[in-house]
Parts: structure tokens; C-alpha cells; sequence
């Protein structure tokens, strides 16, 4: 998951405030340019 996150945020140019992983589901926070 934090691989296919890493190659997002890498074409997309988005920047992770913040990330919290639970075991069924995720809370993420995101800056775009």
C-alpha cells in the first residue's frame, strides 16, 4: 500500500500532511499543488 501511495503522490505531485493505518481501513490527508 505505502508503495502504490509512494507512486501517486510521485506523478500527481500531491504532498501527505498526514497518514494512520488500521487494519480495514486508512485516514489520509493530502496537500495538492
Amino acid at each position: 500500500f505505502i508503495s502504490t501511495l509512494g507512486e501517486a503522490y510521485g506523478k500527481t505531485g500531491w504532498a501527505v500532511q498526514a497518514l494512520c493505518l488500521i487494519p480495514n481501513h486508512f485516514h489520509l490527508a493530502v496537500e495538492t499543488p
